[in-house]
């Protein structure tokens, strides 16, 4: 059985649609591990508590964060008090999964992901069936599936190209280049294949064995918002495994609407920290490239605050 973690932050209207697209195309048990992350917009945890509750009845349970169920329902709602960011909200869900013995896979999901195909069966399938396996993720496709949002199929960073783009995004953007776009791993090519090796997988949807997850520690819980997908690749590395993209599943995914409502500063400085502590921790630099870095993120920190303010005048 797998067991669907889903992280929920204000936006429970996508919540709420992301779930009706499983309902409408999964054929695999699941069990929903719904992990509200302290929503503060006023209505947003009583009506998803609302709809679940009506939806799925007697399938439902509300539970809050510490409570000890080694029995999940169907469908259940973990109510955080406070903001745990990415990746502490998902070790909430993560750790109530554990408790489950029913469940041995985890699928991570955002909550703005929308099925569109029977997707689980087949993840599950590949992660028992390759013998290397660490996270095996469909391939995410823009909304209307016209376009891939390649950001699921990545190659790691490098301490040099931080460097790089903090020291030199603003002219990156008046050229008018895409930052990252080499560190692409699926091309045209690439999709004749059925199944492609991956280093950073998507956050957004992707599926791990239970055992192994809590074998390598989870999600580092010392960052709030981004690095969490190259920690999670350093970690499958190190433990001698592979992540694989299915390039013959799909779904959408609607492209990180909770995020969109914290201002940008918040976002740059949660970056920021992030990057300093994934850097200093997983990608064994030397401590004067490391003192580099740090320069280069005061650097853009600088450029970022003379923009904002020539934006506002």
């Amino acid at each position: 059985m797998v067991g669907v973690i889903i992280l929920n932050y204000n936006n429970y209207e996508d919540t709420i649609n992301c779930i009706k697209s499983v309902e409408q195309y999964n054929s695999f048990p699941i069990k929903y591990i719904v992990v509200d992350n302290a929503s503060t917009r006023v209505g947003a945890l009583e009506n998803l508590d609302l709809w679940l509750r009506k939806e799925f009845t007697d399938e439902y349970q509300k539970l809050e964060f510490g409570d000890e169920k080694t029995k999940l329902s169907r469908v259940n709602l973990v109510v955080s008090s406070t903001n745990e960011g990415y990746a502490r909200g998902n070790n909430i869900g993560l750790n109530f999964a554990y408790a489950d013995v029913d469940i041995d896979k985890v699928l991570i999901l955002n909550n703005d992901i929308l099925f569109v195909e029977d997707i689980i069966p087949e993840l599950y399938r590949q992660l028992n069936t390759l013998p290397d396996a660490a996270i095996v993720s469909p391939i995410l496709y823009k909304k209307g599936l016209r376009d891939i949002d390649y950001n699921c199929a990545r190659k790691d960073t490098t301490v040099t190209a931080e460097i790089g783009y903090y020291l030199f995004h603003y002219i990156y953007a008046l050229l008018k280049k895409t930052k990252g776009s080499q560190r692409y791993i699926l091309k045209s090519s690439s999709l004749n294949k059925e199944i492609v090796p991956i280093e950073l997988p998507s956050g957004s949807c992707m599926m791990i064995d239970k055992e192994f997850f809590h074998q390598i520690g989870n999600f580092d819980p010392n960052t709030f918002l981004y690095w969490e997908e190259n920690i999670l690749f350093h970690k499958t590395k190190n433990a001698g495994k592979v992540n694989y993209v299915i390039t013959y599943l799909k779904c959408i995914h609607l492209g990180g609407s909770s995020v969109n409502d914290v201002s940008s500063s918040f976002a740059v400085n949660c970056g920021i920290r992030s990057a300093r502590y994934s850097i200093k921790k997983y990608y064994n630099c030397t401590l004067v490239k490391f003192y580099i870095f740090v320069f280069s993120t005061y650097v853009f920190k600088l450029l970022f605050w003379i923009q904002k303010k020539c934006i506002v005048r």
